[in-house]
């Protein structure tokens, strides 16, 4: 009886999950695939024949089998969607898909005497503005960009990107005080470009990116608008910060990044991506650019500061000081869902971005 339970209770979440997976469009996690009506007709059945099941199963047993049947739901979910969607891979930014928003132009371009590899993504339809991308820790010029990208080139925004010192393609690791020049050379590269406007011209730094182009618009560099996505303060890397963003990241919001990729193919992709080569620790790499102290040495610009409610690398007190400390104008935006690692794939912090720059650079 007790096996009966556990598989009435599992078709019963695994339609319910399958539901909400196709309403959300979702098609990495969906058993159909991208078919919606197959995905919808398949909730309803698996819904139907495990409610026939509870409800002829005798109560206790139901009670006993809640917890095993939500964890074999969730194991079946991601294991079957994974064999269905096996070609989804998350998306690069260099490769856009058809109905992707941009086209995308390979550069490089001098850091000192450094060649860097950047990406210039072009929107089909320009607005005339400019955004340049700073990554974070882990990331590079073409990954973990297509929630925000497709946001911004939707908009007619170009977004150049690039890689920093110790990660993608290029030749060094990531080292201070040599990496300060990273930014200021992008900047450079990108107001010698006769096709851009360097009066619209606005920065997006991601958390190691951010407080880089801090430390670069705090020695004299100039920009139209300036935003900040979940920078630290100061890093402390234990296994308990590892937890609590594992912790902070299990959220439903966070399940949109799945609407491109597969889990098992977006777990790859984590466990393969190379975290970036430095020479100093984490630790000194904040504490010596020091985010908090040079923010307020900035000038008076556009400055939007988006961070996470549930960031344990970055959490809120951290963003309260940055902003305490930054000159106006400026604007503080909390996506409460979302965690250090999730912030980015949140189709609500694409909006607010993408709303911001929009209102500080001009529409099209």
């Amino acid at each position: 009886m007790f096996i009966i339970a556990l598989l009435g209770l599992t078709l019963l979440c695994l339609g319910v999950a399958q539901g909400w997976v196709t309403r959300r469009r979702l098609r990495g996690l969906s058993l159909t695939g991208s078919c919606w009506t197959a995905g919808y007709g398949l909730a309803a059945g698996l819904v139907m024949v495990g409610l026939a099941i509870v409800i002829l199963t005798p109560l206790p047993f139901v009670i006993v089998c809640a917890l095993p049947a939500f964890l074999s739901t969730a194991i079946a979910l991601f294991g079957i969607s994974s064999i269905v969607n096996h070609g989804l891979q998350p998306p690069d930014a260099r490769r856009p898909a058809p109905d992707d928003p941009w086209q995308c132009e390979e550069v490089t371009f001098a850091d000192g005497d450094v060649e860097t590899r950047g990406l210039f993504l072009r929107p089909r339809t320009p607005n005339g503005a400019t955004i340049c991308w700073v990554h974070g820790t882990g990331d590079d010029k073409a990954k973990f960009k297509w929630v925000l990208l497709r946001e911004l080139t939707r908009r007619g925004f170009t977004v150049f990107t690039f890689d920093l010192p110790g990660h993608g393609e290029h030749p060094r690791p990531f080292s201070l005080p040599q990496a300060l020049t990273a930014v200021p050379s992008a900047m450079a590269y990108l107001t010698n470009r006769p096709d851009i406007n360097p009066d619209r011209l606005g920065v997006m730094g991601v958390s190691l990116g951010g407080a880089l182009t801090i430390r670069a618009l705090a020695d004299g560099h100039s920009v139209g608008a300036l935003c900040l996505l979940e920078i630290p303060c100061s890093v402390r890397v234990t296994p308990s910060l590892y937890v609590r963003e594992a912790i902070g990241a299990a959220t439903l919001q966070a399940m949109e990044v799945f609407a491109d990729c597969s889990p098992f193919n977006l777990l790859h992709f984590f466990l393969t991506q190379k975290g970036g080569l430095f020479v100093q620790s984490l630790e000194q790499v904040f504490d010596f650019l020091a985010p908090a102290r040079y923010i307020s040495s900035l000038p008076s610009l556009p400055l939007l500061i988006v961070y996470g409610g549930r960031d344990a690398v970055a959490p809120p007190d951290h963003a309260a000081r940055l902003f305490h400390s930054a000159r106006p104008p400026k604007e503080k935006r909390c996506i409460r869902p979302a965690s250090h690692v999730s912030l980015i794939f949140m189709s609500e912090t694409a909006h607010v971005v993408g709303e911001w720059f929009e209102q500080v650079l001009g529409r099209r």
